[in-house]
């Protein structure tokens, strides 16, 4: 259930992105997106995309990917 929550979680912040920036993501950024798996975490970036625009957002998406 928790790998489902997450999937559909990513696919809408993924959406997300995409209306912000009106442009379908680079598969970099849509990496850093799906690098993330815990609820916790997902919750973090979604609450950052929804606070950032343009080039910010741009820059939050291609920030290094976490091997945590």
């Amino acid at each position: 259930m928790t790998d489902r929550l997450a999937a559909n979680w990513q696919a809408e912040i993924i959406a997300d992105c995409a209306h912000r920036l009106g442009r379908k993501l680079t598969p970099k950024e849509e990496n850093f997106i799906r690098s993330c798996g815990g609820l916790l975490a997902l919750e973090s970036v979604h609450d950052m995309v929804k606070s950032l625009t343009g080039p910010a957002l741009e820059k939050y998406l291609n920030s290094p990917v976490s091997s945590d």
